[in-house]
């Protein structure tokens, strides 16, 4: 009987800016930020979304560290890269640009 391998881990967006990888587009918005110099690709590790006083916080947390990347460059993979989702297992929410204008 043949051993059954682990599904790939995989991004799903990519950040051209910053070269960093994400499992949601609501965890690629949520490291970017617009202000009068433009925009500006906020470390990962330090995202901090402020969702009001009843809701709390969001932050990003690693999803993987032993992910793989197709998007970068057509036709390569990249292994292993880091991967980056909202916090929570499963969060799948409004989009993080929802939550910055307050939409939510």
């Amino acid at each position: 009987m043949s051993e059954r391998k682990a599904p790939r881990q995989t991004c799903t967006d990519h950040c051209a800016g910053c070269d960093a990888h994400f499992h949601s587009l609501a965890a690629f918005d949520a490291h970017l930020e617009v202000d009068e110099g433009g925009v500006v690709h906020n470390d990962p590790a330090t995202v901090v979304y402020r969702l009001g006083k009843k809701a709390g916080s969001l932050k990003l947390q690693a999803w993987t560290s032993e992910g793989w990347c197709r998007l970068q460059k057509v036709g390569e993979e990249q292994h292993p890269v880091r991967i980056w989702q909202m916090e929570g297992p499963g969060w799948s929410g409004p989009s993080a640009s929802l939550l910055k204008q307050g939409g939510v």
